[in-house]
């Protein structure tokens, strides 16, 4: 008897074990906290995204989305984090420029970038070229002129080495044929008071620039960008304003663990990019300097592709490395 109970009571417990697990898979996505892992210091663009969408996705999934900060290593601690993360949607990945500019920077790489899928981008920020008021060139083509007449003398300033303003100060110059000399800061805001100052000539750099502009201690010359933005209509394109056709803009899209199931993925791709275009989100990210978007999973393959073959052609040419 106790043997034939004892085949009983594993025939209940399996059951009941199996009932526990298509109840399990059952659940719907989200049936816990998601955290969004962002690769940069908090107080940044990217971190104050990541926290806009947060707050709206804790109130539509009715579970707890978390930012997560993991700066380090020009991004690649975060990065690493994300790629390595449990496939099972629970952990996604605000990235910006540097996802495409760190495989192209560093020979040995700690992730594989082909380990994250790109689900949506939400925002992009066209870089503006600022000039101190007291250089003589009042527009872009004077710049250029200007430039061109002092080989090597005039100063760049970028927030760092290999950093999105620095790539681009290479590509504008490569495009329009002079050449300057970089002067690397450890961030923007140093970098932006020297600017300020006299100490440097010229930078790259986003909207967030322009009060500067607007209170005349700078001057933004153009916009790096195929339509003028929005956010300044006054200030021409590079082409418009007698330049090479050069477009540079920070961008910040969101990514997943490429094993994550489908459906999930699908889910989560669907439901940031319907959040990514609802006014209330492109008011908040217009609000912060940058240009709202809503990109489909396979625009933002393309967009990553053609990102890599600039910055890859012009990282070549100009030999740009970073140490590891």
């Amino acid at each position: 008897m106790l043997p034939q109970m004892s085949r009983v009571t594993r025939a209940l417990l399996a059951a009941t074990l199996l009932v526990v697990a298509c109840t399990a898979i059952a659940q719907p996505y989200p049936s816990r906290p998601v955290s969004i892992i962002v690769p940069y210091a908090p107080g940044g663009e990217t971190d104050v995204i990541a926290r806009i969408m947060a707050a709206r996705l804790t109130e539509d999934w009715k579970r707890t989305v978390l930012v997560e900060n993991r700066a380090g290593g020009g991004t690649v601690i975060g990065t690493t984090d994300a790629a390595n993360a449990k496939p099972d949607g629970y952990t996604l990945l605000l990235a910006s420029f540097g996802f495409v500019t760190n495989r192209l920077l560093l020979a040995n790489l700690p992730y594989d970038p082909a380990s994250l899928t790109p689900l949506t981008l939400v925002a992009t920020a066209p870089n503006l070229l600022y000039v101190h008021p007291s250089l003589p060139a009042p527009n872009l083509k004077a710049f250029i002129q200007l430039a061109k007449s002092r080989p090597g003398q005039l100063l760049f300033a970028s927030p760092g080495y290999a950093s999105s303003p620095h790539i681009s100060a290479e590509l504008l110059a490569s495009m329009a044929g002079y050449t300057f000399t970089h002067v690397p800061y450890k961030g923007t805001s140093p970098a932006l008071t020297d600017l300020l100052g006299g100490q440097v000539h010229a930078l790259m750099g986003v909207m967030s620039v322009m009060p500067n502009v607007h209170s005349g201690k700078l001057r933004a010359l153009a916009v790096a960008s195929e339509r003028r933005t929005s956010q300044a209509p006054e200030v021409p394109t590079m082409l418009e304003a007698g330049g090479p056709n050069f477009t540079s803009a920070s961008w910040f899209g969101f990514f997943v663990q490429a094993k994550t199931p489908p459906e999930i993925a699908q889910k989560i791709y669907t439901d940031l990019r319907t959040l990514a275009a609802t006014p209330e989100i492109r008011n908040r990210i217009m609000g912060i300097g940058l240009d709202p978007t809503a990109l489909s999973k396979e625009e933002f393959a393309v967009f990553l592709k053609a990102e890599n073959e600039k910055w890859g052609a012009i990282i070549r040419t100009r030999n740009i490395k970073l140490e590891q």
